[in-house]
């Protein structure tokens, strides 16, 4: 009888428990998500790394960062790590890797991931391995210390099968014995993916194949750069140490050191292999900076000087994307400040933490009449003083103005950067008394986003001329026009190329509402206060926005 009571309440207990089980929240791991490609786990702290890389079975999930994470070994619960972070090799003393790949997604979502270090053997970085489905993209790691006693040493990735992009690492990466089966790199050591717009400015050593970005290339790298300090001892290059993939469209300009082998791109093209040689990597649209890598050859690429690869024409010329350019696509994968810096993706800031917005860079025109739907000439978009017999101002080229004197015309129209600037002819000395030319904005009227505090404009002008006063106006749709003069009367007269740089705030303080800003325009003269004066050529290019208030050194 006793039994008989008993086991109903045996059948009854496992179900309330099935049924409480039920009606709890489910178990998050990390900070919060699922894995799910629509609820990625979330990778907030240094914990939630780690947790990871102790997890073998989540490997092929979806993540996201969604804050900085310092793993500097000593604040609490850090380490200096003797493996990779996440897909470690787990056997040191066997020469392939034994332990599971990363094979699934993740988002470094623009944040930073710093100090990371590492003391180890092989397959060395924030992640060991990443097999042939894996993405990653959008890291940034600052500070990385990798040290390795073998191959496949990288600061982000010590072997990639898969995809990596928009990501980056600064620090110090060193690996001993570095070779064709995987070498050391500021980035990756071996890679026989697809590495697309990343960058390296890092210190590597090694011995053999080692590279500013990638110690070892059999895959595909392109619209990626480095800046780092390179050195070793054999297949040595400023981008990648051995070659047998291919590179399209990256630089390097670091220092390179090497007594085999040694390039300012590449240091070896070729793979090392037994009996027919191995595979010849190529290098296309790809350069590096003969002074400042102290190379003069690479096993592939082209060397350029340091004023040329701060050229964006070099660059247009092979047919790079630069920003606001559409001469070889509307894609905006580089830009370039030229004369102080490199060519620099879309994703970084400035040095000085500044922001560049093209307004206009003048690329775009053409000389192509309607109704040609290619047609895009520059006074179909800079409204000038045609046909208008107060406003003395035409934008044409020199060859298509007769009635200009042929001494004011130019053999070579002069350009800060790319292949044109606007032509602006102004005569105040007749019916004109000021000379202006206006362009209305369909996009980018907000002059606010990231925090943009400067408009930049180069000129280059006419000492032919006479003084004149020189503005630039902005507008809303309603409300009066902003105008900024420029200190000098001279401004149009001086026949080098200098920027005009103009504090936002001058046009706030006068009523605009950089918001929403209509139109733009460019003046010589003073059209408040009409005056009879001269006329000359002033050349202007590359109209832009910029968050620092001083001029980049």
């Amino acid at each position: 009888m006793v039994a008989a009571r008993i086991f109903p309440v045996l059948r009854t207990i496992p179900l309330l428990a099935v049924v409480c089980f039920v009606g709890l929240p489910a178990y998050s791991k990390y900070s919060g998500g699922t894995g799910d490609p629509n609820d990625p786990y979330q990778i907030a702290t240094a914990a939630d790394l780690i947790l990871l890389g102790e997890t073998p079975k989540d490997y092929d999930k979806h993540f996201i960062i969604t804050a900085d994470i310092d793993l500097d070994p000593n604040l609490p619960g850090r380490m200096v790590f003797d493996r990779a972070v996440i897909a470690p090799d787990m056997n040191d003393a066997d020469a392939d890797f034994q332990g599971n790949p990363f094979t699934g997604i993740f988002d470094g979502n623009g944040y930073m991931i710093s100090h990371l270090t590492i003391v180890g053997t092989e397959y060395l970085g924030l992640f060991g391995n990443l097999y042939t489905e894996a993405i990653i993209s959008n890291i940034s790691l600052e500070a990385v210390d990798v040290k390795g006693t073998h191959r496949c040493v990288g600061g982000l990735v010590g072997y990639n099968s898969g995809e990596i992009s928009e990501s980056c690492s600064t620090g110090m990466v060193s690996g001993a014995r570095g070779s064709w089966l995987g070498g050391v790199g500021g980035l990756v050591g071996h890679s026989s993916g697809k590495i697309a717009a990343c960058y390296s400015s890092s210190d590597v050593s090694g011995n053999n194949c080692v590279g500013g970005l990638v110690g070892s290339n059999g895959g595909k790298i392109i619209n990626s750069y480095s800046s780092s300090t390179v050195s070793g001892e054999c297949s040595i290059g400023g981008l990648v140490g051995l070659n047998p993939g291919s590179i399209v469209a990256s630089h390097s300009i670091g220092l390179v050191t090497g007594d085999e082998h040694a390039g300012g791109l590449v240091g070896r093209n070729k793979h090392y292999a037994w009996g027919n040689g191995g595979q010849a990597g190529s290098a296309t649209m790809s350069f590096w900076d003969i002074e400042t890598s102290s190379q003069q050859t690479s096993a592939c690429g082209s060397g350029l000087t340091t004023a040329e690869m701060q050229n964006a024409s070099v660059f247009l010329e092979a047919g790079w994307h630069l920003m606001g350019e559409t001469e070889d696509g509307t894609e905006d994968i580089w830009w370039i400040l030229e004369g102080h810096d490199y060519p620099r993706l879309w994703w970084e800031r400035l040095p000085g933490d500044e922001i560049v917005l093209v307004v206009d860079d003048f690329e775009s025109y053409n000389d192509i009449d309607p109704p040609d739907p290619a047609s895009h000439r520059i006074f179909d978009v800079w409204i000038d003083g045609f046909g208008i017999a107060t406003n003395g101002a035409l934008l044409a080229l020199c060859q298509n103005m007769p009635t200009m004197k042929p001494a004011r015309c130019r053999p070579q129209q002069p350009v800060h950067g790319g292949q044109q600037s606007m032509d602006f002819y102004y005569d105040n000395s007749g019916t004109a008394h000021y000379s202006e030319v206006t362009r209305t904005l369909t996009d980018l009227r907000d002059w606010t986003v990231e925090d943009v505090r400067v408009l930049s404009l180069w000129l280059n002008g006419d000492p032919s001329g006479v003084p004149v006063p020189m503005y630039v106006s902005i507008a809303n749709t309603n409300g009066p026009a902003a105008t900024v003069f420029h200190d000098s009367l001279h401004a149009a007269l001086v026949d080098t190329w200098t920027e005009w740089r103009i504090n936002l705030q001058e046009f706030v303080d006068q009523g605009v509402d950089l918001t929403s800003v209509d139109s733009v325009s460019i003046g010589l003269g003073d059209k408040d206060n009409p005056q009879s004066g001269g006329s000359g050529l002033v050349f202007f290019d590359n109209i832009r926005l910029c968050r620092q208030a001083e001029p980049w050194p």
